[in-house]
């Protein structure tokens, strides 16, 4: 009767638990109290804090993952770090009905990993789009993901419709709305909706910086929000290195547009530039 009542429940694994694992298990908990979850992390305090607070139910240790137990296995440590993981996860150990996840914010790279693995017809890439600053367990909230604009999933070609299905709902059960892309698309939105926009920004920046050197008046007028940038900024320049090749096609498009409005202005064209300010998209 025990072992029937245990494969009835539901069990998720967490390997990595700062801020994006932790905003996910207070998020599922929140919606799923009869869910259990199971963490790693190398920051034990956190584990011990989530246990305390009714987030986790077991605290795994490095040498005793119990993976084949996990009907949803999420994978929230840095990217490289996630992908090292990789390594020491089969299909034999997490099983074929285990759905393997992670939250990383590029998915080509990920995905050729899990093809090397033979995990295609488990992984669904996944990423939950939040902004916040703050980093580790901590900061995690539950609000972070529920009331996020979307989750964004890039299924592998191998994963079945039944899988999709059920992490789907998962996501949904959670208040978020996911979107389905292929790895490829998530990397090339990606790059044009918050990798491009951080560089550009840092390097209008940087020009401001130059052109004001003596006088110090530009750079105290510009908006507060055009100096903010992440706290991690070597996640943020590893993550757009990482993504260069999509990242520098959008920029080639808007060294164009770019071209366009010098010669708009130097031409006097109101009306362009008139279109240019009142044509402008909005967020449905």
């Amino acid at each position: 009767m025990g072992k029937e009542n245990e494969k009835m429940s539901v069990n998720l694994g967490f390997i990595g638990f700062g801020l994006t694992g932790g905003s996910l298990a207070k998020a599922i908990k929140a919606a799923h109290r009869d869910y259990r979850i199971s963490a790693y992390d190398t920051d034990r305090e956190s584990l011990v804090q989530a246990k305390k607070e009714g987030i986790l139910d077991t605290i795994w240790d490095e040498n005793r993952l119990v993976l084949d137990q996990c009907d949803f296995l999420f994978l929230c440590a840095p990217g490289e770090c996630n992908c090292a993981y990789l390594k020491y996860i089969r299909e034999d150990i997490v099983g074929s009905d285990c759905i393997l996840t992670d939250v990383g914010n590029l998915k080509s790279h990920i995905h050729q990993e899990v093809e090397k693995v033979c995990l295609t017809s488990n992984f669904i890439g996944g990423h939950p789009l939040f902004c916040q600053d703050a980093m580790g367990y901590a900061n995690a909230k539950a609000e972070l993901i529920t009331q996020a604009p979307c989750y964004l999933l890039t299924p592998s070609e191998d994963v079945s419709f039944q899988k999709l299905t059920r992490f789907t709902e998962l996501i949904t059960s959670l208040g978020v709305s996911p979107m389905v892309l292929t790895a490829q698309e998530h990397d090339y939105i990606l790059a044009g909706a918050g990798h491009l926009p951080q560089l550009l920004k840092a390097s209008f920046l940087s020009m401001i910086q130059h052109l004001d050197r003596e006088g110090q008046k530009m750079l105290p007028l510009l908006p507060a929000d055009s100096q903010e940038f992440p706290a991690d900024t070597a996640a943020l320049q590893q993550t757009c290195m990482a993504n260069a090749p999509y990242i520098s096609e959008i920029l080639d498009e808007y060294i164009r547009t770019l071209i366009q409005l010098r010669c708009q202005l130097d031409q006097q064209d109101d009306r362009a530039i008139n279109r240019l300010l009142t044509h402008l998209p909005r967020r449905s």
